[in-house]
């Protein structure tokens, strides 16, 4: 299987320039400001809707993304 196209939204972050997530894998991408991209999977769609909405970005991707679930840097 080929890997997901996830489109990523823009996100207002000084850590986080943009967040995406493909629903029927549930795979969520985080692109950070200084570059680096990362997949992170089995990650349920309610995590990413709660990062969309959360008032700070870099706060709960260390709260409940960062070492919860298994990633890969792409």
């Amino acid at each position: 299987m080929r890997d997901p196209k996830i489109q990523r939204e823009k996100v207002d972050s000084s850590s986080i320039a943009a967040i995406g997530y493909a629903q029927p894998s549930a795979i969520l991408e985080v692109e950070f400001v200084r570059g680096p991209i990362y997949r992170y999977l089995d990650v349920p769609p309610t995590t990413f809707h709660d990062f969309l909405a959360a008032n700070s970005k870099g706060v709960f991707f260390n709260s409940a993304v960062r070492d919860r679930f298994d990633y890969e840097r792409i």
